[in-house]
């Protein structure tokens, strides 16, 4: 059984659509999402020779995102890109 977590107000867009974060399994307690950071070097490279589509958000846009999760289903959220700058990741892990 999959279950969506309530959002406030709005519905986080992920991957480009305007679907709600979900936990695939109740019994999973973290989530983890990465984009590519918005300076990345090579975007155009992946979008036009390997035909990506990139969605791209820094950290900030990453924190807005996991603002609007429920609070009392969110025990602890982490925000942070990696060493050479390329990708950013929001780590969820659900409350209970």
């Amino acid at each position: 059984m999959t279950s969506s977590l309530s959002t406030t107000g709005r519905v986080p867009k992920i991957n480009g659509g305007s679907r709600p974060i979900v936990w695939g399994d109740r019994a999973a307690v973290r989530s983890r999402i990465s984009n590519f950071l918005p300076t990345v070097a090579d975007a155009g490279y992946m979008e036009t020779f390997m035909g990506w589509e990139l969605i791209c958000r820094d950290e900030r846009d990453l924190a807005e995102l996991a603002s609007t999760l429920a609070p009392d289903e969110v025990a602890r959220t982490r925000v942070h890109a990696d060493p050479f700058g390329v990708v950013a990741y929001l780590e969820v892990e659900r409350r209970g």
